[in-house]
């Protein structure tokens, strides 16, 4: 109705996503780029894979994929951190 589009995603599209949600609810709530990074360092239960990237859009969720998930999140989320606070500079 008001022109979202919805459905399934790429995993790829999912990460991106994710991590720009985790770094502009950091930055709402005015934490500096040592913090997050901090809090990020706090989740050591995350495993990184590349190839998830590469998953289409049918998955099977499980704790392994979400652990996958969030290891790809957070190797992007301080991109994004970067970006949006450097967009609020420019200003």
């Amino acid at each position: 109705a008001v022109g979202v589009e919805y459905g399934p995603m790429k995993m790829e599209e999912r990460i991106e996503l994710t991590a720009n949600l985790d770094a502009l609810v950091c930055c709402s709530y005015g934490l500096n780029r040592q913090e997050y990074e901090y809090i990020l360092d706090t989740f050591d239960a995350f495993e990184e894979d590349e190839k998830l990237k590469n998953i289409g859009e049918q998955y099977e969720w499980n704790d392994a994929m979400i652990r996958k998930l969030n290891g790809e999140v957070k190797k992007m989320a301080i991109y994004y951190y970067d970006k949006i606070t450097e967009k609020v500079k420019l200003r």
